[in-house]
């Protein structure tokens, strides 16, 4: 089985062998901050990489936009209406499984989509959310592209949805609150209709959970209205370590001095 996988500083590598091994696509890529891969679900030798680390670590590279392979890596190629302001940090990518010439991509100005594989682009979400839109969920089953985006990270953050990306139908506020941080997106593969997001915190009052956990939420009806499962005020400590170091956070209870929070759910935020 035929997989890729990208690192920040290294480009795009492969395997045939479902991980056992690994080898280098192309490590000296015109630029190696590879951030977001996607591949087209009908054509598994077409795959696009967007370039840029958007999520402000200090030693953070900027993109020169997506590229693009039809020949499963063998070779790539910048997409040229992406190399340009817009495009120097692309946080995610998706590739419709309604049709393979759609491609959305989440950057720092917004969510951006291509009706051509990649030859044009056209914003179809403005965000002014500190980091723009940083990751992306296509809800599948339906006839139009249902497109989920969460924009900010510190400052505040939200969830908008859009029915019909394709046609350019708005993207409408889902889910939003006082203090929610960086959000990432997931869709369950047994039940399109359950999808959940998990955010940092924003407050910076918080002693504790500044940066780290703020809430993880579910949705069951497809999006429309969400719930928290889990916050940092639950009273079981391990719920409330997500995004935290748990190993200091937990010195205490351990017996081995006094607890210490290293928060990151600004930066080390995934959920799947």
């Amino acid at each position: 089985m035929a997989q890729d996988a990208a690192g920040v500083a290294g480009g795009v590598w492969k395997t045939t062998n479902g991980g056992g091994s690994w080898a280098p696509l192309d490590d000296f890529m015109a630029n190696l901050a590879v951030n977001a891969m996607a591949m087209d679900p009908g054509n598994s030798s077409v795959l696009y990489a967007g370039t840029g680390e958007g999520f402000f670590n200090g030693d953070a590279v900027r993109g020169a936009g997506i590229f693009k392979t039809t020949n499963g890596g063998s070779t790539w190629a910048v997409l040229a209406n992406t190399v340009n302001a817009n495009f120097h940090y692309v946080n995610d990518v998706v590739v419709s499984t309604n049709n393979s010439q759609r491609v959305y991509a989440a950057t720092r100005t917004g969510v951006w989509r291509s009706l051509n594989g990649g030859t044009t682009w056209a914003q179809i979400l403005t965000t002014a959310l500190s980091g723009g839109c940083l990751d992306l969920l296509q809800r599948p089953g339906g006839p139009a592209d249902e497109v989920f985006a969460s924009c900010g990270s510190f400052g505040g953050a939200e969830v908008r949805r859009s029915a019909s990306a394709d046609t350019g139908a708005a993207f409408n506020l889902v889910l939003t609150e006082p203090f929610m941080g960086r959000t990432t997106l997931a869709i369950a593969p047994s039940d399109p209709n359950v999808l959940y997001a998990l955010s940092a915190s924003d407050d910076a009052g918080s002693a504790n959970y500044y940066l780290g956990l703020h809430a993880v939420f579910r949705s069951t009806n497809g999006g429309l209205t969400w719930a928290a499962q889990v916050r940092n005020t639950n009273p079981i400590k391990l719920n409330t370590l997500l995004l935290t170091n748990p190993v200091i956070a937990s010195l205490t209870e351990c017996g081995f001095g006094s607890n210490s929070f290293s928060n990151q759910g600004w930066y080390d935020n995934v959920i799947a």
